[in-house]
C-alpha cells in the first residue's frame, strides 16, 4: 500500500512538472535553453583546455627527444662508410677462403674419379675388342 502511494505521488509530481514546463513562459524556455547551452560550452572548453595542455606538454618533451635522435642518426651516418668498407673486405676474405676450401675438397674427389692404371688397361683392351 505504501509503495502504491509513493508511486502515485511521484507520478503526480512528474505530471505537474510537465504541465508547468508546457505552460512556462516562452522567454523562460529560451533562458533555460541558453543556460543549458552555456553549461555545455563551458564543459567543452574545459575538455579542450585539458587536451591543449596535454599537447603542449607533448610538444615540449618530444622536442628534446627528437633533437637527440637526430644527433644520434648523424653520428651513425658518419660511421656507416667505414662499416661498409669493413663488411666488403670481410666478404672478399670469406669468398677467397670458401674458394680455397672448395678446391681442396675437390682434389680428393677428382683423384677418386680418375681410373686406376689397371682399369685403364682393361678398358683399352675392351675397346680393341670392340666390346665397349
Amino acid at each position: 500500500m505504501k509503495i502504491a502511494t509513493a508511486v502515485a505521488t511521484i507520478v503526480a509530481v512528474h505530471a505537474a512538472e510537465n504541465r508547468e514546463a508546457a505552460q512556462a513562459n516562452p522567454i523562460r524556455k529560451v533562458v533555460t535553453m541558453l543556460q543549458t547551452m552555456q553549461k555545455k560550452v563551458e564543459a567543452e572548453g574545459e575538455k579542450e583546455k585539458e587536451l591543449f595542455d596535454k599537447f603542449m606538454c607533448y610538444c615540449k618533451n618530444s622536442g628534446g627527444d627528437l633533437a637527440t635522435s637526430i644527433g644520434d642518426a648523424e653520428t651513425k651516418v658518419s660511421e656507416l662508410p667505414s662499416a661498409v668498407e669493413e663488411a666488403v673486405a670481410s666478404l672478399v676474405s670469406l669468398k677467397k677462403t670458401s674458394r680455397k676450401l672448395r678446391l681442396t675438397e675437390l682434389q680428393p674427389k677428382q683423384q677418386l674419379l680418375r681410373p686406376l692404371p689397371f682399369v685403364k688397361k682393361r678398358q683399352e683392351n675392351l675397346r680393341r675388342c670392340r666390346l665397349i
